[in-house]
């Protein structure tokens, strides 16, 4: 019976001290006194979140004492995830691994809206910690690295940390665009073309006839001119015939 109580207290304290917590941050990403985490933004990341990115490798490198050099890395640079040590910049909409972290949810932005921004902490299966900063904005996320950055001004603790970001607005996210409208059905677009070919008709039958252009003067006048030499000729015959007939 003490052995079975032992051994429950056992395994309820190993649970205990292997679950993370942010109030540990930076501490847990220290592996044998060298620094033990990467840093991911997503392949089409703005340039504020790699500004950010490298703000926030060079502050921790300062913090650890040495330089986390190659520690900077695409969503596409990671092969597995679960088997390092990460901190996640950017919401499931513009970072591929935070949507793998956070569980592919849909819509995307589910979770986070505008005016707030998240430092949530996960560990994986391999007991690898993820922090992802998950912000609704680039503000959001700034702010968010830069409580990661000064993180001993915050109260970090548990699982999540909030943080209430002033001025921003609702927005759509390219992965949450509305479909396009779907292909109008054929019977509608031979509507559609019939009534169109009717209004051309009907305003072809309200324009006014064109009317011919008047003949220039010049041209007139030659007419003239050509019209009574040939009568002139004619009379000259008819008067030649009336003589031989006479």
């Amino acid at each position: 019976m003490k052995l079975g109580i032992l051994l429950i207290f056992i395994a309820l304290f190993s649970t205990i001290a292997t679950t993370a917590d942010l109030g540990d941050y930076p501490g847990f990403f220290l592996s044998k006194g060298k620094p033990d985490v990467f840093i991911i933004v997503g392949n089409e990341a703005p340039a504020t979140h790699v500004i950010a990115q490298s703000k926030l490798a060079l502050a921790l490198g300062n913090e650890f004492g040495q330089p986390l050099s190659g520690k900077a890395l695409l969503a596409s640079d990671v092969e597995d995830i679960s088997s390092i040590n990460a901190i996640i910049l950017g919401n499931a909409c513009i970072n591929e691994i935070s949507s793998e972290v956070l569980g592919n949810q849909r819509p995307c932005s589910s979770g986070i809206g505008a005016g707030e921004a998240k430092l949530q902490l996960f560990e994986s299966s391999e007991g690898k910690i993820h922090i992802v900063a998950n912000a609704y904005s680039d503000k959001g996320l700034a702010e968010a690295v830069n409580a990661l950055i000064d993180y001993r001004d915050f109260d970090f603790k548990g699982d999540e940390y909030s943080l209430d970001i002033e001025g921003e607005e609702v927005q759509i996210f390219e992965n949450e665009a509305p479909e396009a409208e779907e292909k109008a059905p054929e019977k509608e677009i031979k509507g559609i073309k019939q009534e169109t070919e009717k209004a051309e008709n009907e305003a072809s039958l309200d324009e006014p006839a064109e009317q011919p252009e008047p003949v220039k003067e010049e041209e007139a006048k030659a007419e003239a001119e050509e019209t009574g030499f040939f009568s002139k000729i004619a009379d000259f015959f008819r008067k030649l015939f009336s003589i031989f007939r006479g």
